[in-house]
């Protein structure tokens, strides 16, 4: 009898049987047991899928690996739980992905889900599933459709709204809404914070770049560590860091999709550094005829503008010697070509359109490169031919500024460069008295940022329209010490200088309103 009992009782702890009904219950009513069941089941629907509860349980230990280091609120921090490892790696997604706009409810539709859900939840508990499911679905059908997902890495666009404080009031115009021209003389300018006082370098910094988006900050130092910052213009955060093995970054740069970053040294080898994974690839360079023992002269070209139709090329290049200039392709990674000048080249810069490459020599030739043929179709010659250093042409492709070694700048207008053998520059600029090796136009090329790492306080800033240094900016209390990359964000909100102390100061230039 003990013995019937207890297979009784297994039975029902199994089956969810009565024990009084006997042990034929299952075959008399089958379609019973399968309601009982059912209903057992109806409450565990309302747990998500992904809810482990052996994550309260679990003990991580952050130190063991490089790529949870990062994971840490500080560096005595070590042992976590499973369900805060989970909670911090959906932060690290949300710092670098950001949440898309279509994703984004107000405060109206946030009220009305959370409505549907207690209703929802309320029919399930009075065992109203399948009305529960009706009321769940006509709720759904009754949203507005969502619009297209968007991506940092599928779009070079500017993810968050425009951020409009009250300096920036003069951007807007009048009642049409048009935005006033960049006014000359006086530029509205103040210093906010250090885009990486979270983790400075520990050396001169010698690559800065915004990402696409407008929303991370890449600084890369002679310690051979590349950073990425998440820029608000408080508090910086620190989204990622990474230490390159035995290389001292001469070169970094963001790719025009930014989904990677290329890093380079004084190295026969470069690396990839991708942005959504972190995860970095040593990638070796497959010499053709040539024995460069070092590739830290890098070119990239810029990320698509609106100002310019086309796409940005997908080449990007690696200077040598004797005039050489290898060109990569960022699909492989790999040489696709090469071409020569006549002298060594001191610097490159992709057009916007992407269809040619402009290489400046040592001696002031300019050789446009059309990157479909790899031939030169046209040769300028610098005015002054004082030693060349730099080049830059404008996003929406309207200037082209040339740096020389004695510091002096030549000011074109593109289309003479292009066209003519001798053109001659809008303006020279003067105001650096030593070998001007760092140039940038901001977003809507109404700004030139031109610098020399070899003076303190070398940098000034050019209102392209009239051709004139600003006045009040920088003072001999301005904090630049040696400056040695500059960068300016998509929306032109914020410039960001590097220094030789390992600094980013980060700037607002109030006129713009969007970072």
């Amino acid at each position: 009898m003990e013995n019937v009992l207890e297979e009784e009782k297994l039975r029902s702890n199994l089956f969810g049987e009565d024990p009084q009904e006997g042990p034929l219950a299952v075959v008399q009513a089958p379609w019973n047991v399968h309601t009982e069941q059912t209903s057992r089941l109806e409450p565990s629907r309302t747990r998500a899928s992904w809810v482990d509860e052996d994550d309260e349980s679990l003990k991580v230990d952050l130190t063991a690996m490089k790529k949870t280091r990062k994971l840490r609120k500080n560096e005595r921090e070590s042992v976590v739980s499973g369900v805060q490892l989970t909670r911090r790696l959906r932060e690290q997604y949300t710092k670098i992905n950001q949440t898309a706009e279509w994703a984004k409810l107000d405060e109206d539709q946030q009220q009305q889900a959370k409505a549907r859900a207690k209703e929802t939840q309320r029919l399930r508990k009075r065992g109203m599933g399948a009305q529960a499911e009706t009321a769940s679905k006509r709720s759904r059908e009754e949203e507005p459709e969502a619009a297209a997902a968007i991506s940092p890495f599928a779009s070079a666009e500017p993810l968050t709204a425009p951020r409009v404080d009250a300096d920036a009031s003069a951007t807007l115009g009048g009642a049409d809404g048009a935005v006033r021209p960049l006014p000359a003389g006086v530029v509205n300018i103040r210093y906010v914070a250090d885009a990486n006082q979270e983790a400075r370098a520990t050396a001169q910094l010698s690559g800065l770049q915004f990402h696409p988006n407008g929303q991370l900050l890449m600084t890369a130092s002679l310690d051979s560590t590349l950073k990425l910052f998440q820029i608000d213009g408080r508090e910086n955060p620190k989204v990622s860091s990474v230490s390159i093995e035995k290389t001292p970054i001469r070169s970094a740069h963001i790719t025009p999709d930014g989904r990677s970053v290329l890093v380079s040294g004084r190295r026969k080898y470069f690396f990839q550094y991708d942005v959504e994974t972190s995860n970095v690839q040593r990638i070796a360079w497959t010499a053709f005829g040539r024995a460069e023992k070092s590739l830290e002269r890098m070119v990239v070209p810029l990320p698509a503008s609106p100002q310019c139709p086309g796409q940005p090329s997908d080449m990007f290049a690696f200077l040598g010697n004797d005039g050489y200039v290898m060109l990569m392709s960022l699909r492989t990674m790999q040489q696709v070509g090469s071409v020569k000048a006549n002298r060594n080249v001191a610097d490159a810069f992709f057009t916007p359109d992407g269809h040619s490459l402009l290489t400046y020599t040592v001696d002031g030739e300019i050789n446009v490169w059309d990157l479909g043929t790899r031939r030169c179709s046209h040769v300028a010659q610098d005015a002054g031919g004082l030693g060349g250093a730099s080049i830059c042409m404008s996003p929406d492709g309207r200037f082209i500024t040339t740096g020389s070694a004695s510091g002096i700048v030549n000011f074109y207008q593109a289309e003479s460069v292009l066209r003519d053998a001798r053109p001659t520059p809008l303006r020279e600029f003067k105001n650096l008295q030593t070998r001007t090796g760092i140039m940038a136009f901001n977003s809507d090329a109404s700004m030139l940022g031109m610098a020399s790492v070899n003076v303190q306080s070398g940098l000034r800033l050019v209102h392209t329209e009239s051709r004139t240094v600003f006045s009040n900016w920088p003072t001999r209390q301005t904090p630049l010490a040696h400056v040695s990359c500059l960068a300016f964000s998509p929306g032109s909100g914020y410039m960001a200088v590097g220094n030789s102390k390992g600094r980013a100061l980060l700037y607002r230039l109030a006129h713009y309103s969007e970072a």
